[in-house]
């Protein structure tokens, strides 16, 4: 009877574990910085996190909001709540040439964004 609940547990574990465990790395996580939008909105950075979390630091690094994700089929999806209106879809799709791409939903224009080294917000905020 043990071992029922022993393989009941290996189960659940590996069905609650996040596609990208020890055993991979989650393609996502890192800085990115936006290089090309085809709406013209100002560059913009973020971080995503392997906890499962991203901040976006906006135009000047003084926002920090901190947004959870997941991964489904690849892509990353995340829920931006707008106060005093209601939630924002995002899906950022990874590509071969490690950059990022957003389409918005508005004006089915696409946006780009570039893998940075390094944390570009001087305060550091992650």
């Amino acid at each position: 009877m043990k071992s029922y609940y022993w393989i009941a547990f290996l189960a659940l574990a590996a069905v609650t574990q996040p596609a990208w465990s020890s055993r991979t790395s989650n393609p996502y996580v890192g800085f990115w910085e936006l290089s090309h939008d085809e709406d013209g909105s100002p560059k913009d950075t973020m971080e995503i996190r392997g906890d499962g979390t991203y901040i976006s630091h906006g135009w000047t690094c003084q926002k920090a909001d901190v947004i959870p994700y997941h991964i489904y089929k690849g892509d990353m999806y995340a829920t931006v709540e707008i106060p005093g209106k209601g939630p924002i879809s995002i899906i950022f799709r990874r590509h071969r040439d490690d950059t990022l791409s957003f389409t918005s939903p508005r004006s089915r224009n696409n946006a780009y964004y570039s893998r940075l080294q390094k944390n570009p917000c001087a305060r550091g905020q992650g």
